[in-house]
């Protein structure tokens, strides 16, 4: 028998044990060096969560034990953690509260709150979230943590930090193809102030997206600084359908049926325009007409009653 079929028959050997061990099982997710499998509380139920852990620990183990002695060396499944709750979005994207060698801890992977290309705001509503939905699986003030981070976006109660974005010029900002926002800006306030107080390879630019006349989101990056100044404004809708309304769907979709209506917003309060440039930005009020004629034309007629001719 060669390696290839030997190797073949303990994979399906294994497959049989899994199924064996419980009818119900089923295997979540597999990669190259891990595999999750989920186990029914009907087969690890306890009296307390520890106590459902701790059959869990016990049956991964013995999992791991059988697929070592099965499987040729040097390949070898060890066990390592449980998670309990646990949300998985998709392969190498998943939150869990994990349970390992006696550490307890919430695991987020491969999710936009562990990332560095979204906003502030995006990271701060999805962490806590997630915190709330794995410590207390308590789905409705989630569910609340979303719709308030809508709402203060809105009512422009958000700080500027919280919408600030930034990302790292590996080259010269002229040597770059692919126009990104950062690199636009680069672009623009070397132009605009000198290479010598610009930007260059290594450094990063912090930016925000403002409201513009291009339709492209990379022509529309300014620095947060030109927002305070008042020279532009803050694309909210911008954040709110590209920023918090993806990443956050796929969560919630999975908690919930209308997810979408959390996304409405109940009252919308229009950014106003301060510093230097609000004169030029502001629409004025068309100055009234002096002239004799205009006069005649707004005065108030007298109503006339019955009582004028007596």
């Amino acid at each position: 028998m060669g390696k290839r079929t030997r190797c073949t028959l303990c994979v399906w050997r294994v497959s049989n044990f899994l199924f064996f061990l419980c009818l119900n099982h089923s295997l979540t997710s597999y990669s190259t060096d891990s595999v999750f499998c989920h186990l029914p509380r009907s087969l690890c139920d306890g009296p307390t969560p520890e106590a459902t852990v701790e059959r869990a620990e016990e049956i991964g183990r013995e999992m791991g034990e059988y697929v070592d002695a099965h499987f040729l060396r040097p390949v070898e499944l060890e066990f390592e953690k449980v998670y309990l709750p646990f949300l998985l979005l998709k392969k190498k994207r998943y939150c869990g509260k994990k349970y390992e060698e006696g550490h307890v801890k919430i695991d987020m992977k491969g999710l936009e709150c562990v990332r560095r290309d979204f906003c502030p705001l995006l990271v701060k509503t999805q962490k806590e979230m997630l915190t709330i939905l794995m410590n207390t699986m308590n789905i409705e003030k989630a569910c609340q943590v979303v719709s308030k981070a809508v709402q203060d976006l809105s009512c422009n109660r958000v700080p500027l930090e919280l919408l600030t974005m930034s990302k790292k010029l590996s080259r010269s900002p002229e040597e770059y193809k692919a126009m990104a926002a950062h690199v636009n800006l680069a672009i623009r306030i070397n132009k605009e102030r000198g290479e010598q107080h610009g930007f260059v390879a290594g450094d990063r630019v912090p930016y925000v997206i403002a409201k513009g006349k291009s339709h492209k989101m990379s022509e529309n990056a300014v620095l947060p600084e030109e927002i305070t100044s008042g020279k532009y404004i803050v694309d909210r809708d911008y954040y709110r359908d590209k920023q918090l309304i993806p990443p956050l769907t796929r969560i919630l979709e999975k908690l919930c049926d209308n997810p979408k209506t959390l996304f409405l917003c109940n009252k919308i309060v229009k950014a106003s325009i301060t510093g230097v440039f609000s004169s030029w930005v502001k629409k004025r009020k068309p100055e009234a007409d002096s002239t004799v004629e205009h006069r005649k034309i707004i005065k108030k007629k007298n109503k006339v009653t019955l009582f004028n001719f007596f």
